[in-house]
């Protein structure tokens, strides 16, 4: 057998193992997404009984879907890829962390880019993918308050179900919406991210308290006044996580408190001394890892990502 001719048998089964994998890896997340429809189907044995338990009080029963295959087409899905909704109440800037994680910066022009406003810009699920991170597609999820129909319901018909894992995005306060929104992705088995949206701001507004309002000039401030401040700010936000969930019957998991701008710093690799972290890199590396671990890739370096 000539050179030649080697070359070509061994490109050949090059390209056949290339194939075999590819296989593997559509076959595995197809097994992942049946493990996930048995799941539910096990939830409707549940779900029976609790059916009749709310009717006789007087509840409204909570229905489990059946329509996967329908809501995997409406939003495009895609067994290589990794999918993660941003949800939560209208108003806490979903929009905007969305278009910080894909490096599209505030003020930015951007045909692809999340629509922002003071008010509730979107109003179906809408879906952007990610070209800095081809494997993540985000979606924007309608502000929960815009429909005036039951949490589960307004879960099941959204297709919140369908998603590898849910960023609950808050601001101000830590409301029953963010619970009913939590309490839903742990009858789905979905991994969640809490997330303070805006901490910038209430941060500006704790350095308020502190120094006298004629001498207020962020940039002037002490470092050890807005260190004092950021310390307060994620301790009180901390506390009234953990009392909420606590009072839901929920288990505790961390939050994770963000500032958009410096989210944004974060992925565009802008960050410089002076930038004022919070959880912005670890909630960066944290989506990383379980999208990684989610496919089955080693996670020992996200920067592979």
């Amino acid at each position: 057998m000539n050179e030649e001719k080697r070359k070509n048998i061994q490109s050949i089964e090059d390209i056949r193992a290339t194939a075999r994998q590819a296989d593997e890896e559509i076959e595995r997340m197809k097994a992942e997404m049946s493990q996930v429809e048995k799941g539910v189907k096990e939830e409707k044995r549940k779900a029976a009984s609790e059916a009749i338990r709310r009717l006789k009080l007087g509840l409204d029963p909570v229905e489990l879907p059946t329509n996967f295959e329908e809501m995997k087409k409406r939003y495009q899905y895609d067994p290589s890829k990794f999918h993660l909704a941003v949800a939560g109440m209208s108003g806490t800037g979903k929009s905007s962390l969305i278009n910080s994680f894909r490096g599209i910066g505030i003020g930015k022009k951007s045909k692809d880019a999340a629509a922002t406003d003071f008010v509730e810009c979107t109003k179906e699920v809408t879906r952007f993918p990610d070209k800095a991170r081809p494997s993540i597609v985000w979606f924007d999820v309608p502000g929960v308050n815009t429909l005036n129909v039951p949490d589960w319901r307004y879960f099941n018909d959204q297709g919140l179900y369908i998603f590898q894992a849910i960023i609950v995005l808050f601001s101000s306060r830590f409301t029953a919406t963010d619970i009913a929104i939590l309490r839903n992705c742990e009858r789905y088995k979905i991994p969640t991210y809490l997330v303070r949206s805006q901490s910038d701001v209430a941060i500006r507004e704790i350095v308020r308290e502190k120094i006298d309002e004629d001498d207020f000039i962020l940039a002037a401030v002490d470092p050890a006044i807005m260190k004092e401040a950021r310390t307060e700010f994620i301790t009180r936000t901390e506390a009234n996580v953990a009392h909420n969930l606590k009072q839901a019957g929920l288990k505790h998991q961390r939050v994770y408190t963000v500032s958009r701008g410096t989210l944004y710093d974060v992925v565009a690799n802008k960050t410089s001394q002076k930038t004022m972290f919070l959880h912005e890199m670890e909630l960066l590396e944290d989506i990383i890892k379980t999208a990684l671990e989610r496919r089955g890739v080693d996670v020992t370096d996200v920067n592979d990502f």
